[in-house]
């Protein structure tokens, strides 16, 4: 039975890659497409489907500052800015891939960024199906 510490050498990624259940989606898009993500999630919810998404995933947002009330703009901008070997995008890129490993699918909710294609490609190498 796995603890529900962190270990100190595990990062929350990493942990979250432990203790990550197989899921039915994976919703990806852009950080500025939350309203739309968030419906997803409602349509998804209503059909009893699980799923992995970053906007979901309380130790990522905490981690990552990331809180659902902002305007999708200023999320938007506080992950587009970032340096790509920041922590916050280190977090985000392990617990995405984790949650994309997991999933039978991949939802992309237009328009995406590169990530999300990026995302996809995984997915396709994997043999997901994607929506």
């Amino acid at each position: 039975m796995l603890s529900t510490r962190l270990p100190v050498s595990l990062t929350p990624a990493s942990w979250y890659t432990l203790n990550i259940m197989k899921t039915d989606f994976i919703v990806v898009s852009r950080t500025r497409n939350t309203p739309k993500i968030l419906e997803v999630r409602k349509a998804l919810d209503s059909i009893n489907k699980t799923y992995y998404c970053f906007a979901t995933n309380e130790i990522l947002r905490k981690n990552a500052d990331f809180n659902l009330n902002d305007h999708p703009g200023k999320l938007a901008d506080g992950y587009e800015n970032r340096e790509f070997a920041s922590g916050a995008i280190r977090i985000i890129f392990g617990d995405d891939l984790s949650g994309l490993k997991s999933a039978e699918n991949l939802i992309m909710v237009l328009p995406a960024g590169k990530s999300s294609h990026i995302e996809a490609g995984v997915a396709y190498g994997l043999g997901k199906n994607a929506i």
